[in-house]
């Protein structure tokens, strides 16, 4: 591929300085250490260290929302399972078969979602067998 034989032999550092200096949309795939030391990352202070001893001194990042009004607090690690969760969360009980009114499948489930999207550009060969038609 045309682009990867131009930008193999230069550091990753280089490429994305000159790409930010051109005004080129480009960025990084990193990994999650790679996350965490972003100059960009780091300047924000986006992750946070939440103190609780069972993560060490492990990077968290916070809700990627604020609400002025209700917002989002870390202020306690969760409940081992079958730990008490201190009232804050109902347990779930089982339902029982013929209920009347069925319920949604996840209804009184706790779910985290870890998701991240992202969007990478390609760039293709511009040889005469390569273009568009």
């Amino acid at each position: 591929m045309l682009s990867e034989e131009a930008l193999r032999p230069r550091p990753r550092a280089d490429v994305l300085a000159e790409a930010r200096r051109l005004d080129v949309p480009m960025t990084p795939v990193n990994t999650p250490e790679e996350f965490v030391a972003e100059e960009q990352t780091r300047r924000r202070g986006y992750f946070r260290r939440t103190g609780f001893p069972h993560l060490g001194d492990a990077p968290f990042a916070p809700a990627p929302f604020n609400f002025s009004r209700t917002p989002a607090v870390l202020d306690r690690p969760a409940p081992a399972p079958g730990a008490d969760d201190g009232g804050r969360f109902p347990v779930r009980r089982p339902e029982q078969p013929g209920t009347a009114e069925p319920r949604l499948a996840l209804a009184g489930v706790r779910v985290i979602d870890l998701g991240v999207g992202v969007a990478v550009p390609r760039l293709a060969g511009s040889s005469p067998s390569s273009a568009p038609t």
